[in-house]
């Protein structure tokens, strides 16, 4: 088997995971044969070449390619005899001298070493990946290393396939398990566009923990994460969209010293399908509890008309009338 281009250098492809594919020394060949002004031939596309690669990958992953060996095997090996063994697979090979005492180094360096994305590239693939594996293994036990992570996938270098494996990694773990100032250390430190195209599954229960953070409104733990938080807007999946905006106008009438205007500041930009979602939650009960918050005046005023039509007179009127006229008005019994 071999590496292959899909998108050859020549003609300007990466040398990134996403423009490579396994293929065997036959189809090597076959792949780079399409002339487009020849009618016949090979008709291998890059996006037919990568939709075939992933569909292989998926089918490696799921188990399927192995329980297919393990039953050939065992229908070539006949019937009642013990099923045939895999070999164990091999150890990665270990990292040189070199790379460890550079993992130290950033281990030591309190976050500070410069250029590390730079250095990171002057050791080979199998020292950087061990490098970055044992740097992530290690962020969510001390949160100077996340802004260490940061600055190497932030770097316009590093390829944006292994940014976003190991944005996935770090935000699995610190879902799991990682406390607030490690979640608000790694808003920070992680681009926004790196974050949205992680796993969506991954980014759901994220995200949930976030916003929980936030409605609970302990003061120590929304003046760190909010301000990040509001930066990552175009990372939440659509999902959670309505829960995010109720959750800021919660926080905006909060005492918390940074996290309240942070929460002001994102009402005031929220992109369109988002407060949709949320001006969409806002009914009577939410206006006459929030009667009196400037902020959710503000909100209604801005985006008001993204609500449905049977929700126009409420804003009116919510805008409109006295505090007494629209409790009258708008009130139960209960």
């Amino acid at each position: 088997m071999e590496a292959a281009h899909i998108i050859s250098e020549k003609e300007g492809g990466s040398d990134d995971a996403d423009n490579g594919i396994p293929v065997c020394f036959d189809c090597h060949q076959e792949i780079g044969s399409y002339n487009d002004d020849h009618p016949k031939g090979n008709k291998f596309r890059p996006e037919e070449l990568k939709a075939r690669r992933d569909r292989l990958y998926n089918l490696v992953e799921t188990g399927v390619i192995y329980a297919q060996v393990v039953a050939e095997r065992a229908r070539a090996g006949g019937h009642g005899k013990e099923m045939p063994k895999f070999p164990k697979e091999s150890k990665p090979p270990a990292p040189s001298g070199e790379a460890i005492r550079f993992l130290k180094a950033l281990l030591s360096s309190d976050g500070a070493m410069s250029g590390v994305a730079r250095k990171l590239s002057l050791l080979n693939e199998q020292d950087r990946a061990y490098v970055l594996d044992e740097l992530v293994r290690k962020a969510t036990e001390d949160g100077k290393l996340i802004p260490v992570i940061g600055e190497i996938v932030r770097t316009p270098t590093f390829p944006r396939s292994e940014a976003i494996l190991v944005a996935e990694q770090i935000v699995r773990a610190m879902t799991l398990y990682g406390d607030v100032p490690s979640k608000a250390d790694f808003l920070s430190a992680f681009p926004s566009d790196i974050l949205g195209s992680v796993y969506e599954g991954l980014r759901l229960a994220f995200f949930e923990d976030i916003i929980s953070i936030v409605k609970r409104d302990q003061f120590h733990e929304v003046n760190k994460i909010v301000p990040p938080f509001v930066e990552h807007v175009e990372a939440i999946p659509e999902q959670l969209y309505q829960d995010y905006v109720l959750a800021l106008l919660d926080q905006a009438r909060s005492g918390a010293y940074t996290g309240a205007p942070a929460a002001k500041k994102a009402l005031e930009v929220l992109p369109d399908d988002v407060a949709k979602a949320g001006i969409l939650a806002v009914d009577k009960e939410f206006l006459t509890w929030n009667r009196m918050e400037e902020d959710a005046k503000k909100f209604v005023t801005r985006f008001g008309h993204l609500g449905r039509p049977s929700q126009q007179k409420l804003f009116r009127d919510y805008l409109n009338l006295s505090q007494v006229d629209f409790w009258k008005k708008y009130s139960t019994d209960d």
